[in-house]
């Protein structure tokens, strides 16, 4: 399992929203569609070496 999760640190930074600014929305809303995809990818990683 340490082959497929071997995330060490994970740092988390929060920053104030960039409301009203189209250009920034997209980039937000990007970023938060990749973290989205992301967890999933890792959580199908882990399904599939636990069965």
């Amino acid at each position: 399992m340490s082959s497929i999760c071997n995330l060490q640190m994970l740092m988390w930074i929060h920053s104030l929203e960039h409301a009203g600014v189209s250009d920034n929305e997209r980039a937000d809303w990007l970023t938060s569609t990749a973290l989205i995809v992301m967890e999933l990818k890792m959580n199908m990683g882990i399904l599939k070496f636990l069965t």
